[in-house]
């Protein structure tokens, strides 16, 4: 389990996450049936740039738990870190997403998809 967490992390910062910093979208769903329920999905996209030609980076979360939103105001640079807490064996989560130096996101959560357009 350890190995396609890790895996997964490496094959995120090989797409170079850097360069998409402009937030654009931050969506929120949770499923209100009980027996449905798992932690909250949350989707970002991130611009690589201002223009309507821009690459743009598309982040798919689910079983979101100790979710934290800091401030939008304004149009920040914003580099989004996911970590491995796979080890700390806690209840099905396996990543830790910041973004640390605006605050913007931050949370745990099981697993996640990553794909780039445009």
């Amino acid at each position: 389990m350890t190995s396609l967490v890790a895996g997964k992390i490496e094959a995120y910062y090989e797409l170079s996450p850097a360069i998409y910093c402009f937030l654009e979208l931050l969506s929120i769903r949770q499923y209100v049936d009980p027996k449905e329920w798992a932690g909250l999905d949350l989707a970002m996209r991130l611009s690589s740039s201002f223009g309507s030609d821009a690459k743009r980076l598309q982040l798919d979360f689910t079983g979101v738990r100790d979710l934290k939103i800091g401030s939008l105001d304004g149009l920040m640079r914003y580099a989004i870190d996911i970590r491995s807490i796979a080890e700390r064996q806690l209840e099905g989560l396996s990543y830790r997403v910041v973004e640390e130096e605006w605050g913007l996101v931050s949370f745990a959560c099981a697993d996640f998809a990553v794909k780039i357009s445009g």
